[in-house]
């Protein structure tokens, strides 16, 4: 018999004590939250709200075909110099704040409606830093496989933008950088196994 090794998952005192009380809240009521679990509610339901906004401004853009479709979360979203990429094309962005691997990979056919040749796929921190979701390693990195899969399949190339290093706005403990860094480490290997383009290069240009 095989025994798998227990798959990465860390998390902070902090998370598990806002998330405890996330549920608790969900359960009996705002009336027993404090002020600070009251504030993560209106946070999810905030990006919920948003994320379905923009994905009707998603469908409400006329058709075009497109060089360079940008995918991914606030840092796409809010990357105003993405537009200025010197690609001879097209450039559509895809980016959602709040927006998650499990949020992306429901929201791929969005995308894939535009014909885009090039993907800039950058996404993965809320997964590791929301007080309301909770995913594995195995699972960010499965999410992620699958959306290259399905961007694959349409002949769509696939470049990985990596999460780190990040700016002041996401101030990671210790045990997010490391489960971060961890997660850096099995993504470029799935892009080198599957010879996709790994994006190393600094994102501060991009802000």
């Amino acid at each position: 018999m095989i025994l798998q090794q227990p798959q990465r998952f860390v998390m902070s005192r902090r998370k598990w004590l806002i998330g405890g009380a996330l549920v608790g809240a969900s359960a009996f009521g705002l009336e027993v939250a404090g002020p600070r679990v009251r504030k993560e509610i209106e946070k999810r339901d905030y990006a919920t709200e948003h994320f379905n906004k923009r994905r009707k401004e998603f469908s409400d853009r006329p058709h075009q075909d497109t060089a360079v479709a940008l995918v991914g979360d606030s840092r796409v979203e809010r990357g105003r110099a993405w537009n200025f990429l010197n690609c001879g094309g097209h450039v559509e962005n895809f980016g959602i704040g709040f927006d998650t691997t499990a949020g992306v990979r429901s929201r791929v056919e969005d995308v894939i409606r535009f014909k885009p040749r090039i993907v800039v796929l950058e996404i993965g921190i809320n997964d590791f830093i929301s007080n309301w979701h909770w995913p594995t390693d195995d699972e960010i990195v499965s999410n992620i496989r699958e959306v290259v899969t399905d961007f694959r399949r349409v002949g769509s190339a696939v470049v990985i933008n990596p999460i780190l290093p990040t700016t002041k706005t996401y101030a990671l403990e210790p045990s997010q950088h490391e489960r971060i860094m961890g997660h850096e480490r099995d993504v470029r290997r799935f892009a080198y196994s599957a010879h996709q383009r790994w994006l190393a290069a600094s994102r501060s240009r991009f802000r």
